[in-house]
């Protein structure tokens, strides 16, 4: 290569230098602005990301109630009432203030009653959401229920009657009417009626298995005679159960509500001229307006004759505001919102599942729309009330 030729490379390396040297200053120089509208797009995006997810998970100053409920087919599925019942409940406490400073929120979940449809229900709302209680309706969903949240160490109120549903549980309580009120209205109406041989055709479920133990017990007691006809739960057709207790005075039915309407109609069918008592379940609206029997014996809460303050204004606000029939199913759950937050605004602390925990264990006096009643420390049932009563056309009479 010729002298002219290296001086000719040399100032082309020369130029391809000096180009790369000011192409590094200008990524180090000229970048800097770039690197601030980067970092400010960078923010945005996190920012909106997060509340993105502040919108779709509760509030953090908010006081949590979960309302878990069975998937039921209408028209005898009770979750229409309950959810308008608790949304009520909670829209009236937030305009008061909600929970110290804290506005109560809801969240409604409907789940198969099988154990693990309900396990991973619990696990994802404990994940997501950490409620300070939970509320469930059914003896079934109680009991899968409950050492669910024992383990969680958080309250849980359910709508249950069956017998033995809170023994050993120390967050686990229950506000309805009880087998034992159940049994002892049945055998007054049993009583009055003149009964001496009764037929028990019942589901079997902690709730149908619960009441026919008791009475039959019971009854027999006091001089009666029983016979039994169980019904799994998938069963539809009830005339060979019928005609087996048909030689009986009375016929004792208890089942889901969309069951009883198929017993009760079958009874009607058949030509049963005896009694037909069944349990508080019947006394529901809903369930008396598609009743085919003329008349039928039922146990039923006061709620009905809406003799106090507290329910007559719950019955007559409902009924206003909610094109559907309230039942006690409605007011228990009303309840149990105004007891979380009327035990949580007395401590006077922030709500959480360990006060409100405490504070169930250390015993209150519960005054609702079911009536008043004290409840003693240590106690996990709330049991209510229920009385002889007659359906005659639709209409519900006390005896």
């Amino acid at each position: 290569m010729s002298e002219t030729d290296h001086k000719g490379a040399d100032a082309g390396i020369s130029s391809d230098s000096e180009s790369i040297a000011r192409r590094r200053q200008g990524r180090t120089e000229a970048p800097l602005g770039k690197r601030l509208r980067i970092l400010l797009v960078v923010s945005i995006v996190l920012v909106a990301g997060l509340s993105a997810l502040a919108l779709l998970s509760p509030s953090s100053d908010a006081a949590v109630l979960c309302v878990i409920l069975p998937e039921e087919e209408a028209p005898f599925s009770h979750t229409a009432e309950i959810e308008s019942a608790v949304t009520m409940a909670k829209e009236e406490l937030n305009e008061w203030g909600g929970i110290g400073n804290m506005k109560i929120e809801l969240m409604m979940e409907e789940t198969e009653v099988e154990y693990d449809d309900v396990s991973s229900l619990f696990e994802r709302l404990e994940r997501e959401v950490r409620p300070i209680a939970y509320m469930s309706i059914s003896c079934e969903l109680l009991s899968m229920l409950a050492p669910l949240t024992e383990e969680a160490e958080v309250p849980l109120i359910g709508l249950a009657s069956a017998p033995g549903l809170t023994q050993g549980y120390e967050w686990t309580y229950r506000y309805y009417t009880s087998s034992e009120h159940e049994v002892n209205s049945t055998l007054r109406i049993l009583e009055t009626l003149d009964v001496s041989s009764l037929g028990i055709l019942y589901s079997v479920s902690p709730h149908g298995c619960g009441l026919n133990d008791l009475l039959v017990e019971r009854f027999v007691a006091v001089g009666g005679t029983v016979e039994s006809q169980a019904c799994e739960a998938e069963e539809t057709d009830f005339t060979d159960e019928v005609e087996a207790l048909s030689d009986n005075d009375a016929i004792f039915v208890v089942a889901h509500c969309g069951t009883l309407v198929t017993m009760f109609a079958t009874l009607d069918e058949s030509g049963y001229d005896g009694y037909v008592v069944a349990s508080s379940c019947a006394s529901s609206p809903t369930l008396r307006s598609v009743m085919a029997l003329d008349s039928l014996y039922v146990s039923a809460p006061i709620l009905y004759k809406a003799e106090n303050i507290l329910a007559s204004e719950f019955t007559e606000k409902f009924t206003a505001n909610f094109e559907i029939p309230f039942s006690h199913h409605a007011a228990v759950s009303y309840d149990i919102v105004y007891l979380v937050h009327d035990l949580l605004e007395i401590e006077g602390r922030d709500p959480t599942r360990a006060v409100l925990g405490q504070r169930l264990a250390d015993g209150f006096v519960l005054s609702g729309v079911m009536g008043s009643m004290r409840i003693d420390p240590g106690s996990h049932d709330f049991p209510i009330p229920v009385y002889p009563a007659v359906i005659l056309e639709g209409e519900l009479s006390y005896l």
